[in-house]
């Protein structure tokens, strides 16, 4: 584990020096939706999703530059890279999910959103989207490369931020009925499955690569 997290902080560092514009801009999208309120929540939400794909920022990084060849003639093995990419993209969606928290509290408690109305109780349908799309842009970029991967992944980020969007909705009146307590416990365990089986496909597909 202390080498995967080497890898993962070794990628936060090269993502800060080579696309400083993204991790500013998870910040001011939250900075946004607490200061315009409701009408632009989905930057709110847009913090979770690009925290999660900073994975996939990193994995066409290391195509350009050739670090994904070159990591490998080190101490650290096929593995250990892909697994990095796992926890690269797991440290971003909980970061945009803190941004989110805290975002969403600060609306509330400038009077820019009714407490009714906050994203709090969509978070579980948030997290969960994002952590689907991972699971299928990863093993993707693994195969393919992040060129052919990139537009079907476009299209999914599209497809989940309207379906978490939809799913906020739907729970925000009901986030303490019986129903949804149960929703909200079974999208987490559906993301977190997704989740592993994805890093153990992607560490099968990188596997037998040729690079």
């Amino acid at each position: 584990m202390k080498k995967i997290w080497s890898l993962t902080k070794n990628d936060l560092f090269a993502l800060w020096r080579t696309n400083k514009t993204l991790f500013i801009l998870l910040p001011i999208y939250g900075i946004g939706y607490a200061v315009a309120g409701s009408e632009i929540s989905f930057l709110s939400v847009l913090s979770v999703v690009l925290g999660g794909m900073i994975a996939y920022n990193s994995i066409a990084y290391d195509e350009r530059s050739g670090w994904n060849r070159f990591v490998l003639t080190t101490a650290y093995s096929r593995k250990d890279y892909v697994l990095g990419k796992y926890l690269l993209a797991l440290t971003g969606v909980l970061g945009g999910t803190a941004i989110l928290l805290l975002s969403d509290t600060a609306a509330v408690a400038m009077g820019r959103v009714a407490p009714e109305d906050r994203l709090l109780s969509g978070v579980p349908a948030i997290v969960v989207s994002t952590l689907l799309l991972i699971s299928l842009a990863l093993p993707l970029s693994f195969k393919y490369g992040i060129e052919k991967a990139r537009i079907l992944s476009y299209l999914m980020i599209g497809l989940l931020c309207g379906s978490a969007g939809l799913l906020t909705v739907f729970t925000r009146e009901q986030v303490f009925s019986l129903d949804m307590i149960l929703v909200n416990t079974f999208l987490p365990m559906l993301g977190a499955a997704a989740f592993i089986l994805s890093a153990f496909l992607s560490v099968h597909i990188y596997s037998r690569k040729a690079l």
